[in-house]
Formats: C-alpha cells, structure tokens, sequence
C-alpha cells in the first residue's frame, strides 16, 4: 500500500513538473515572440522588469507595462500604461489583448488628443500573414483640445480587420454614441448634445508583418476609405468614395459624390465661428427651403461633390475648411 502511494505521488509530480515545463516553454515562447516582434516591427523596446507571464497550468497571460509607441513620422505617439495579452493552453491559436487606459497623443503642445477608458483586442488566425482576424473593441474615447477643453466623446468604438487578399487587409470601424460637447471647438457648436452613429469600410494595403525584419512604414501605403455612412435624428450621409489617409495627409483624386438627408430643426441647433463653414451653412439652409416649398418631408435630400486636395476639403468645389494635424 505504501509503495502504491509512493508510485502515485512520484507519478502525479512528474506530471506536474512535466506540465509546468512545457507550460514554461510555452510562455517564454510567447514572451520572445512578443518581444521580437515589437522590437522589429515596431522599433519598440521592452525592458526585462516591464514583462511577465501567469496563469499556469492552462492560461498564458502575458503582461506588458509602460509602452510608448511612435506611431510613425506622425508626431504622435502611443501611451500604454499596461497591456495584458492573453491566451489559452486549448486554443493558441486565438490571443485576447487588454489595454488599459491607452493614450495617444502629439508632440507638440497644441495638438489633439486621445484617451481611452480599456480596448480589448481579439486576434485569431491559423497563419497571421495568411489568414488574418482581428476585432478591437474601445470604450469611452475621450478628444481632448487645447487648454484640456473636451470637444467629443465616444461611447464605443469598434474596428475590425481580416485579409481580403495577400497583402490587402479589409476595414471596417463603428462609432456609437459620438457626442460633440457644446461650445467646445471654434468649427461648430451645438446649443445641445447629439448622439450620433459613424460606420466606415475600407482597406489597407501593407504587409502587416513585413519579411526580413523589416520596420513597419505607417506612410508607406495609405489607409482607403470606401464608404462613410454617419446618421443622428436630424441627418443621414452617405458617401461612396476613395478617400486616402496618408501619415499627415488626406486627400482624394477627383470628386466624389456624396448624399445628405438633413431634417430642418437641426439649424435651430447649430452655430459656427468659421466664415466659411457660415457660407456653407446658409447655402444648405437656403437649399433646404427650396426644396420644402415642393416636398414637405422630415428629410430633404442634398447630393454634393466632395474633394480634399493637400488637407483642404473642398465641397462642391468651395473650400470650406482645412485639416490641421497640430
């Protein structure tokens, strides 16, 4: 009886001893990959003491502290207080990432910026470079503008990417619950808050893992726009298109045609400091009044061209205003 004992526990601790080792393996694998892959895709280093793994026998969860990201020739950078990347010993194939409180901000004092409450990242994929899956969900994005005045907030944002083809991968983002705060910017203010839904498709055409440890290149290849689709109670736009987001650049190369569905109550709501967006303003109210004198509906209907040529938006070919990157 006694030897039967003896034989059981030796047995229960080679198990044991040979699970932890191979869960050691596991995790320093998945240590060294992380680590090799921000150091040479991203030009990011992580400090020994800024990383650990837990979560022995089944769970491989990975923490990462105090990330700063430049995000490319941008001026803007990428704050992470702590990442936790997660995975489980039943299916590695499939990784979860907790960020808390990211930030993103500008190296230049007047510049927007971001913050978040947590994102969770949800990545899957046989081969990442192949068969690509990734939906990133964010909650309570805050913009904050200069003298720390917030000027919108967004409820929840969701961005999804999968690989269309080789080298091409498919977006798609949704923005619930944005919320432009009153008196909160020069551009336009509200005399109170809207809820407002954004939906955006479009695709990125890079190599999200470039070979030969090569350093990922943001502006290498533009994001494409393809579709915009923004709607509250008191307006629906619509725009097929290909706008093309370059680091520090937006532009398209020719006009695009674009719908607005605008119910009149929304100029008792609305004002601006901008001349130009005032014109623009009057010039869709005088349009709108127009069309109620032949079509009382809720909705009037407003097609328009839309261009943006070295940051300047252009509508109708009128140049209404310019983006400023800081």
């Amino acid at each position: 009886m006694k030897k039967k004992i003896i034989t059981l526990s030796l047995t229960f601790f080679v198990i044991i001893l040979s699970t932890y080792v191979v869960w050691f393996y596991t995790a320093k694998r998945q240590e060294n990959f992380l680590i090799e892959t921000l150091s040479k895709t991203l030009n990011l280093s992580i400090k020994n003491s800024d990383y650990k793994t837990s979560g022995f026998p089944y769970r491989f969860f990975t923490e990462i502290k105090n990330v700063d990201l430049k995000i490319g020739s941008t001026g803007y950078k990428i704050l992470i207080p702590r990442a936790n990347i997660l995975r489980m010993a039943y299916h590695l194939r499939k990784a979860i990432i907790l960020i808390d409180k990211p930030i993103i901000k500008g190296d230049f004092p007047s510049s927007l910026y971001f913050t978040a409450k947590d994102s969770k990242l949800s990545l899957s994929g046989v081969s990442i470079p192949e068969k690509f899956k990734l939906i990133s969900e964010i909650n309570d994005i805050k913009i904050i503008g200069a003298n720390e005045i917030e000027i919108a907030n967004i409820e929840q944002a969701m961005v999804a990417l999968r690989e269309k083809s080789r080298g091409e991968l498919e977006l798609y983002t949704k923005l619930d619950r944005i919320r432009l705060e009153e008196e909160s910017n020069d551009f336009i203010q509200l005399n109170r808050a809207i809820d407002s839904q954004l939906l955006i498709n479009g695709s990125l055409h890079y190599e999200l893992f470039p070979p030969q440890s090569e350093k990922l290149n943001f502006g290498r290849k533009p994001l494409i726009i393809e579709t915009i689709n923004f709607m509250n109670e008191f307006l629906k736009l619509n725009c097929d298109l290909k706008l093309y987001l370059g680091v520090n650049k937006i532009y398209t190369n020719k006009e695009e045609k674009c719908f607005l569905k605008i119910s009149p109550n929304i100029f008792n709501l609305i004002s601006t400091n901008n001349p130009e967006m005032l014109k623009f303003i009057f010039m869709i109210k005088a349009f709108v009044s127009l069309k109620l004198l032949t079509n009382p509906e809720k909705l009037i209907e407003i097609p328009f061209f839309i261009s943006v040529k070295n940051n300047n938006v252009f509508i109708n070919k009128k140049n209404v205003f310019e983006l400023n990157f800081e």
